[in-house]
């Protein structure tokens, strides 16, 4: 199995990928870590194509980022703040690697969000999807439909609709609830709602989400794609087929989020 090394761009960062490559051997270095380390090095979208699978060196945002390029499975070592979907903290790096390179993992598939706005496809969300006013401090209206049906015309800053995976980030903070990555479901949080009684709602994948705003709005895919929507325009999110793919040395999710959360 050949792997790739993708690192957040700070020294600390650089530093655990050369502790990585210094085991691994004949790596695939992403430009970034290959400049610090001067090697040969390749562009993250080229990353998929030359390796196995990807050892990711950061926070939460690197790891997004390496899987919004790349379909391969990512195993990930923290080098951020808290990093709640990293694997293993930068003191366990060798350990780590180590058992990985015995063969001693697994790999967890989870799912994507597919997004259309005015039936054109955007990138999926590994995380979250973000619908927020554009203007500071107006309300922008706003109707969810389910399967068809519409279930909630409301008011507010906006919406996060985020995947099980993402209940750990922005849905979180708004007071919505964590949900175990292995099952698939949309999870719907508003933000600060004109009317306090929008309560965050689980949905089944198997749903069909539409979204329509009545006022200028932003739409934000896991803090890396963002674009402009307008009066009128309608958002459908569905289950993608594509999945994340994690790789793993234990079975410890709610011990190791609700450590992160007492930090």
């Amino acid at each position: 199995m050949r792997w790739g090394i993708v690192c957040k761009p700070s020294v600390e960062a650089y530093e655990i990928g050369k502790r990585v490559y210094k085991i691994i051997g004949n790596a695939v270095l992403e430009e970034k870590i290959a400049n610090y380390m001067k090697k040969r090095g390749y562009k993250i979208e080229e990353m998929g194509e030359r390796c196995d699978g990807i050892i990711v060196v950061g926070g939460d945002g690197t790891i997004l980022l390496t899987l919004r390029h790349s379909k391969k499975p990512v195993f990930s070592i923290n080098a951020g703040r808290v990093g709640f979907l990293t694997e293993v903290d930068a003191d366990d790096t060798e350990k780590a690697i180590e058992e990985i390179l015995k063969g001693n993992y697994f790999v967890e598939e989870y799912m994507k969000i597919k997004i259309f706005l005015n039936k054109k496809r955007l990138p999926d969300a590994v995380n979250e999807i973000v619908i927020h006013t554009a203007n500071l401090g107006k309300i922008l209206p706003y109707k969810i439909y389910v399967d068809e049906q519409i279930i909630k015309e409301g008011s507010g800053d906006g919406l996060v609709v985020s995947t099980p995976v993402g209940s750990t980030s922005y849905s979180l903070s708004l007071g919505g609830p964590v949900i175990e990555p292995k099952i698939n479901a949309f999870l719907i949080v508003a933000i600060a709602p004109f009317r306090r009684d929008f309560h965050p709602l689980v949905l089944s994948s198997e749903r069909k989400i539409k979204i329509e705003v009545f006022k200028d709005a932003e739409i934000a895919v896991d803090g890396l794609y963002n674009k402009k929507i307008s009066k009128d325009d309608v958002i459908e999110l569905m289950i993608s087929e594509e999945k994340a793919k994690f790789i793993k040395i234990n079975n410890k999710f709610f011990e190791k989020i609700y450590k992160k959360l007492e930090k």
